[in-house]
């Protein structure tokens, strides 16, 4: 019963599923800047997320009215900003557009509201010291995975990959 016990604590449960819309519970919003959010979208407190450093996951939300019974859904890849490690919860931040059918969407959302999200979307495979340095340019939107990066980087003792200051 003991091997049984630490088989399922090796086997780290997660969150999403790459297969599957899930709903994801929004737990609060919080204004960043005069166009940006920040979302905290809640699950299960004993699993993570399930998201690799750098890979994002995918939201849907359905966009007008339904056609000969099919409902039309707005489908946007986000790279959350928390720490993959992260246990219960995942963030985003958005951008909120005058004209953005999703970001609208999300601008909307009030707690307790939900979110279909899929995943995850392996954007860039990343692991300690695969390089011997990385360098980054990124701009808008694109500095989320790099962030990501660069915290797994700094948090991983063992990882030697040179940073440029």
């Amino acid at each position: 019963a003991h091997m049984e016990e630490k088989g399922e604590d090796a086997a780290a449960k997660v969150a999403l599923n790459p297969e599957k819309w899930l709903e994801f519970k929004l737990q609060e919003k919080a204004t960043v800047s005069h166009d940006s959010e920040l979302f905290r979208f809640s699950f299960d407190p004993s699993t993570k997320l399930g998201l690799d450093v750098a890979s994002c996951l995918v939201t849907r939300a359905p966009i007008g009215q339904e056609v000969e019974g099919k409902r039309k859904y707005v489908i946007r890849p986000y790279t959350p900003i928390s720490d993959p490690d992260s246990k219960g919860y995942f963030d985003l931040l958005i951008k909120v557009y005058p004209e953005g059918k999703m970001s609208q969407h999300f601008a909307n959302l009030k707690p307790g509201d939900v979110l279909e999200v899929k995943g995850p979307i392996e954007k860039l495979r990343y692991s300690p010291n695969m390089k011997r340095q990385i360098g980054m340019v990124a701009g808008g939107t694109g500095i989320t995975p790099m962030l990501q990066v660069v915290r797994a980087i700094l948090k991983n003792p063992d990882d030697n990959t040179q940073r440029f200051p």
